[in-house]
């Protein structure tokens, strides 16, 4: 039964800290739909004065400066790429419905 005590005690800071990443999932989730929200009222905002929605050239600045950013944060350059390469398809596609 002792060897079970300690388990659990173990088990403390891991619980702890999975319930931190938790909390982080959830915030990360919030902004994810402020940013599309944002996204939307530009893409409205666009449309109003019959610019195209689509801006390679923006798109290729923000991944450049996010991925000087994150290479900063010790996050790879590839990975912010991936990750943001789908957050614009999605903007585009939640714009188009």
């Amino acid at each position: 039964m002792i060897p079970y005590i300690l388990e659990l005690d173990n088990m403390d800071p891991l619980h702890q800290l999975r319930r931190e990443i938790d909390k982080i999932d959830l915030q990360i989730l919030k902004d994810l739909k402020r940013r599309f929200s944002i996204t939307k009222r530009v893409q409205e905002w666009k449309r109003k004065r019959k610019i195209s929605p689509y801006q390679k050239s923006r798109e290729d600045a923000i991944l450049k400066r996010l991925q000087k950013n994150g290479h900063k944060m010790g996050i790879s350059k590839r990975m912010v790429k991936q990750i943001y390469k789908i957050l614009f398809q999605e903007s585009r596609g939640k714009i188009s419905k």
